[in-house]
């Protein structure tokens, strides 16, 4: 099973530490991959007693994105995590989709504090902060959530930008959507991962199995929640995890022109399969 972590358990010493000290095994907590809680972001909401002070929740927020980690964990692992995050009296368990930067989607399960325990701010507890930035460093998860968090700060948008291949670029007929939030600005030209089909009216991306690329532009939200709100809308997307949406929207590194990625939002094609022709060059706009 895959557990996603955003708090202390990304440090590795501090969670063989409480292990050793509980008489529980650590070995069981594998790290995978960097990952992604959509719509939560991290807040200290609960005053751990065994800390001494405030600890790291996830509350939602539509459009923004937890950064934290996923691992493998074997039953033994599971129980010693409940057992260490007061499960369910302190921290409940959550089934949760949890997102990677190559446009997967992975079912996992967090923790979040009971609504009723929460407050709307505590004081981070002496050094918690520095164990979770050390494991971020260590697992090459971003820290800027937790440092804005940790000083009672509302976060800024973990992912403000978004990729787009087909209607909504510059000159074709759904652009004006994109319009629909707060203000958004073009970044520039660039390519993400993906197969780029042409359905008739409409163009649809699927995952590729090798090289190839989808062209496409990337704009940056100045409030993200408001744009991918009227973008689901367009796209026909019903959230993780529910049924009968016509594009997921997931997250994938787009390659710019003009030199490095950046991880945007992307919407793909939710069915297995597409009928659509093929368009080779992975440009919409030379179909």
């Amino acid at each position: 099973m895959l557990y996603f972590g955003y708090g202390s358990n990304l440090c590795e010493r501090d969670w063989r530490s409480w292990c050793e000290r509980k008489g529980e095994s650590g070995s069981g907590l594998i790290f995978k991959r960097c990952a992604w809680l959509p719509e939560h972001e991290l807040s200290f909401t609960y005053s751990s007693g065994s800390r001494g002070g405030g600890v790291l929740d996830v509350v939602e927020r539509f459009g923004q994105a937890a950064p934290g980690a996923l691992f493998e964990v074997d039953e033994a692992a599971r129980r010693a995590l409940d057992k260490k995050e007061g499960a369910p009296n302190v921290y409940e368990p959550l089934e949760v989709i949890a997102l990677d930067d190559e446009g997967n989607a992975h079912a996992a399960f967090t923790y979040r504090v009971r609504e009723d325990l929460r407050s709307a701010y505590v004081n981070p507890a002496p050094g918690y902060a520095d164990i979770v930035a050390e494991g971020c460093e260590l697992l090459g998860v971003k820290k800027s959530m937790l440092l804005a968090a940790a000083r009672g700060k509302r976060p800024a948008w973990e992912v403000p930008s978004v990729f787009v291949y087909g209607s909504l670029r510059t000159g074709e007929y759904n652009h004006a959507w994109l319009k629909r939030g707060a203000d958004v600005k073009l970044k520039g030209v660039g390519s993400t991962p993906g197969l780029l089909h042409d359905c008739g009216s409409w163009p649809a991306m699927m995952p590729g199995g090798g090289e190839e690329r989808v062209t496409g532009e990337l704009w940056r939200c100045e409030d993200a929640a408001s744009t991918l709100k009227a973008l689901d809308q367009l796209e026909g997307f019903s959230g993780w995890g529910v049924d009968g949406s016509l594009f997921y929207r997931r997250l994938q590194r787009a390659r710019m022109s003009c030199g490095g990625e950046v991880l945007s939002w992307v919407y793909r094609y939710a069915g297995d399969r597409c009928d659509g022709e093929l368009v080779s060059s992975g440009d919409w706009t030379s179909r």
